[in-house]
């Protein structure tokens, strides 16, 4: 169980679960790249990398679904704005998984 923010990330059961209670549902792809991040706090992963350790498929260079799939899960766990709190961007690099708690 990985706690952030208001949510628990169950890796057991794969499912995303709310302060309140409520289950966010998330896809095979979205869960697996949030379990990623969220097991490594403070570090700055690339495209790369997440596809690697998310993906048993090939990639290509322009392979932009990590982006996609990284506003997805912004989007439900309600990291957006101008400044995401959460998973932030590092410009030229990746993403860093960086909760408040």
């Amino acid at each position: 169980m990985l706690r952030f923010d208001d949510w628990h990330l169950d890796l057991e059961a794969r499912h995303l679960r709310h302060r309140d209670g409520s289950i966010r549902v998330l896809t095979a792809q979205e869960f697996a790249l949030l379990a990623i991040l969220a097991q490594r706090p403070g570090r700055v992963l690339s495209r790369d990398q997440l596809l690697d350790y998310a993906s048993n498929r090939d990639w290509t260079p322009y392979d932009r679904s990590i982006d996609v799939m990284i506003g997805k899960i912004r989007r439900k766990i309600g990291d957006t704005g101008p400044e995401h709190r959460v998973i932030r961007t590092v410009r030229g690099a990746g993403y860093m998984f960086a909760p408040s708690e």
